[in-house]
């Protein structure tokens, strides 16, 4: 089964920060996914269709926080039969500016702790990720990033409602078309 993990942290405190951006994205997408905590993987799942591909996937909030996000693996790979070709991992990237996807698949962390324990868990680099980025670009040009457990604006926040358009796009393109289609076509 084909599977999106979200990378972000739970609690309330957390909701609305750039750590969760891609948890914000799902609940965009998917507002009547039927998400249900499931104790045995330590996280929110949901199996939604989507349009133009003819298979349920499986959506998954982490709720081990951040930098053991990978620990669900097991359990999705026991009880969904996912493994790497079939996952694509969403999450917070401080390389890209905000409003902004790349696709990657095959390179490394980059610092980004969720993104390493998931790699340590499937024991390679070789899954797919959207990088959705958090980095604010001023009009002088300078990138900053900013502090990922930090509070975005009530203008972020309709922009994230935006940009949740494009990453449709791409979840569409990637699943029925294959990631290198994907990547070729939103690069």
């Amino acid at each position: 089964m084909n599977c999106i993990i979200a990378l972000g942290n739970p609690g309330k405190q957390y909701e609305k920060t750039p750590h969760n951006i891609a948890w914000m994205i799902l609940d965009v997408l998917f507002p009547d996914a039927e998400w249900k905590k499931n104790d045995y993987a330590n996280a929110m799942l949901a199996a939604v269709s989507i349009p133009g591909y003819s298979d349920p996937v499986l959506l998954v909030k982490p709720l081990t926080f951040m930098n053991l996000s990978g620990s669900v693996i097991p359990f999705l790979a026991r009880e969904y039969g996912v493994h790497n070709d079939l996952c694509i991992v969403m999450h917070d990237d401080l390389d890209v500016v905000f409003g902004k996807t790349k696709i990657a698949y095959g390179r490394g962390h980059a610092g980004h702790n969720g993104v390493l324990s998931i790699a340590q868990h499937f024991d390679t680099k070789d899954f797919l990720r959207l990088r959705i980025g958090v980095a604010k670009q001023l009009e002088t040009g300078d990138v900053i990033k900013p502090n990922v457990l930090g509070l975005f604006s009530k203008e972020d926040i309709e922009s994230i409602q935006n940009q949740s358009v494009v990453i449709h796009d791409i979840l569409k393109t990637i699943l029925a078309e294959g990631k290198d289609v994907a990547m070729n076509k939103f690069h």
